[in-house]
């Protein structure tokens, strides 16, 4: 139904811009045509409810051979802006593809005056893919796994051309108007559309005055690409110390100056921070005096004196206390909310005091 509505509309179009009668001088040696073709990409709108931009557009050139065949040379321009959610809000990342065609399309069938012909077609495309222009970083620190990148790949197509003649109108006979039902599916979109071109027959190209009519509409059901983006939120940290003593004796605080060294700042990532006292006995306190519990994990931000003016290197400050005169053998440990854990081994020999 959709497209018996482009393709009326397509001919009401083609009655306005060229009232006069058209001699059917169809798909002649030499003929060139060009078109401007354009549609949405995924949906029916051009711009959906949050934003995000869907379209596609084509300038396309047609050269008619002797047996009925045409080559087509086109370059095209599609964009899609995909919505990620993030921690933050919602950000819409854009999506464009530049290519460029070359195809031949060769009559399967058509009637006898040529006025309704059916092609099929192959098409080399090769161009160039980028993604929320070349910039990776996003707003809460997540970052693109896609990388901007040479794109090709070949096309098969099926097109239906009609050729529209109102008995009402006199143009020249080098100038005939036609409407060709598209189909196509390529490595970039899936759909068809209905395009109106206006032709015109070579008498050199120094002559050639190229009268292109914007196609219509088109209807793209689907997109190689997929409905979503791939972003990296989970990076990879380690956890560090100051240079610590060797030796302590029983009942001496130990200053623990820790760095957490982040390989990325998302705005989501959340750690808690604990510790196991292995061998020896002890307890670990923040700056205030209190307490951590053993075997036992807390927030980082809730540790008194955390900071993370630099979100790459967070830093903050513990003391552990030797309560014998065994060695001391701590591992303390940081966990994600992604579940990565990191931890690191702390030992002391305890003196005895003197």
């Amino acid at each position: 139904m959709r497209a018996i509505i482009m393709l009326c509309l397509g001919l009401w179009a083609a009655l306005l811009l060229n009232p006069g009668e058209v001699y059917a001088q169809r798909g002649l040696p030499g003929q060139v045509a060009l078109g401007v073709n354009g549609g949405i990409a995924d949906g029916f709108s051009f711009r959906d409810s949050h934003g995000a931009y869907r379209f596609w557009g084509e300038l396309e050139l047609t050269r008619y051979n002797r047996n009925h065949s045409y080559w087509n040379f086109a370059v095209s321009c599609l964009r899609k802006d995909y919505r990620y959610e993030g921690v933050l809000g919602d950000q819409l990342v854009p999506m464009a593809q530049f290519t460029a065609e070359a195809g031949y399309n060769h009559p399967l069938i058509s009637d006898r005056g040529r006025n309704i012909s059916l092609f099929a077609g192959l098409a080399g495309v090769a161009g160039y893919e980028t993604t929320n222009w070349g910039d990776k970083h996003l707003r809460d620190g997540a970052t693109l796994r896609s990388d901007d990148s040479i794109i090709y790949g070949g096309r098969l197509s099926a097109s239906l051309e009609g050729y529209f003649k109102p008995g009402y109108c006199a143009v020249e006979p080098s100038r005939i108007l036609y409407i060709r039902l598209f189909y196509r599916d390529i490595p970039y979109y899936l759909g068809n559309r209905i395009s109106v071109y206006h032709q015109l027959k070579d008498r050199g190209m120094k002559r050639l005055v190229c009268i292109c009519l914007i196609a219509l509409a088109s209807l793209i059901f689907a997109s190689a690409c997929d409905d979503h983006i791939e972003v990296q939120q989970n990076y990879d940290f380690a956890l560090g110390t100051w240079h610590l003593p060797e030796d302590i004796k029983p009942d001496e605080l130990v200053e623990i100056r820790f760095t957490l060294r982040r390989q990325g700042d998302f705005k989501g990532a959340k750690y808690h921070f604990g510790y196991i006292q292995m061998q020896g006995a002890g307890q670990v306190l923040d700056a205030a005096a209190n307490r951590l519990v053993n075997r036992e994990s807390v927030e980082l931000p809730a540790i008194v004196g955390f900071n993370d003016s630099d979100p790459y290197n967070l830093s903050f400050t513990l003391f552990y206390q030797s309560l014998s005169d065994e060695k001391s053998e701590v591992v303390f440990f940081v966990i994600d909310n992604f579940g990565l854990k990191r931890d690191l081994t702390v030992s002391f020999d305890t003196v005895s005091r003197e």
